[in-house]
């Protein structure tokens, strides 16, 4: 005699609501308005603080941001200054862009090549 199991209604229900759920996320990431953003430039300026940037006369908040060089590899706060040309992939909120990685860009042709 063998043992069989029975899935019932809530189990059904339990499933399709997880199903809607997962597939109203990236929705609801878009209607916050938390499409990333990429824009390039030279940094203008920098904060006494180390938490943001200018660049383009935009305030860059780089607290949480991946700094890396064309080649992929990291660098730190101390690597940027003044008139380095940068692409910035972020966020744009009310208050400020908020960075979440950075690229220092050495050569000036690669910026034609896509970004």
């Amino acid at each position: 005699m063998g043992v069989t199991m029975r899935f019932g209604k809530p189990w059904f229900i339990s499933l399709l609501l997880l199903g809607m759920f997962l597939s109203a996320l990236p929705g609801m990431r878009e209607a916050r308005g938390e499409d990333v953003i990429t824009f390039s430039g030279f940094i203008d300026s920098l904060s006494s603080d180390g938490k943001y940037i200018a660049v383009n006369e935009t305030k860059v908040s780089i607290s949480k941001a991946k700094i890396l060089n064309e080649r992929g590899t990291e660098l730190r706060l101390s690597d940027l200054r003044r008139d380095l040309r940068v692409k910035i992939e972020g966020l744009d909120t009310p208050s400020a862009f908020i960075a979440n990685k950075i690229t220092v860009i050495r050569n000036p042709d690669s910026l034609k090549s896509g970004f």
